[in-house]
């Protein structure tokens, strides 16, 4: 079911439209719009229904493409930049082989596929633990900070228990600030509202730096 979602998007047969269509047209009129970038506090920015529809896409179609792009490098580079001359390859099977592969590598997104899911099953209003109980129990890899939250919750170490740096070696690690997207998606224009909700579901799993990352 994962993968059907996520190849809903008509972005990945090639790398340059893919990018282009994420972030090219994007950054190309914001530098020659500067201007467009300044907003009064009582001014009202309106959009229209499908351009927000192909914007939370294109945020999605990021996520993967981003996690796509770190399949040859994850892992290698620890504590040491990557450098110019190391390729990156791409082409239009690139999703699937390392989908199929490293399945493990797209935790950016079938965590944040699970939280969506929970606020679509449950309502804005879902707990914290509904959240929690979700991705504990759901099967697929988790690394680091969810892992320990993970097997927390389970072993009845609920939220923000499941996160503190006590009972979580890996509470400042950055498992919810690459997993905070789905916040901001769902809440377009809604700065508090996102932040309300990364304060709640990140406690699940990280502490101190773990968590201001992604809230702040």
């Amino acid at each position: 079911m994962l993968l059907h979602f996520l190849l809903d998007f008509k972005l990945l047969k090639n790398k340059n439209n893919a990018l282009k269509s994420i972030g090219g047209s994007w950054f190309e009129s914001q530098h020659h719009n500067k201007a467009e970038l300044f907003f009064s506090d009582s001014e009202a920015i309106k959009i229209s229904k499908s351009d927000l529809r192909d914007k939370n896409k294109g945020g999605w179609a990021g996520q993967l493409i981003g996690c796509t792009y770190g399949g040859p490098t994850e892992f290698k580079w620890q504590g040491a930049m990557i450098h110019d001359e190391i390729p990156i390859p791409w082409d239009e099977f690139s999703f699937e082989f390392w989908y199929d592969r490293f399945p493990g590598l797209y935790d950016d997104l079938y965590m944040d596929i699970t939280f969506v899911f929970v606020f679509q099953e449950h309502g804005l209003n879902a707990s914290a633990l509904l959240h929690a109980d979700a991705f504990a129990r759901a099967g697929y890899l988790l690394w680091h900070a969810n892992q320990c939250a993970g097997y927390n919750i389970l072993h009845g170490i609920l939220q923000p228990e499941s996160g503190h740096y006590y009972n979580n070696l890996h509470a400042d690690d950055i498992d919810f600030q690459i997993e905070a997207d789905f916040a901001g998606l769902i809440s377009p224009g809604m700065i508090n509202a996102s932040s309300e909700i990364c304060d709640q579901v990140g406690d699940i799993m990280t502490y101190g730096d773990g968590w201001y990352g992604a809230y702040s």
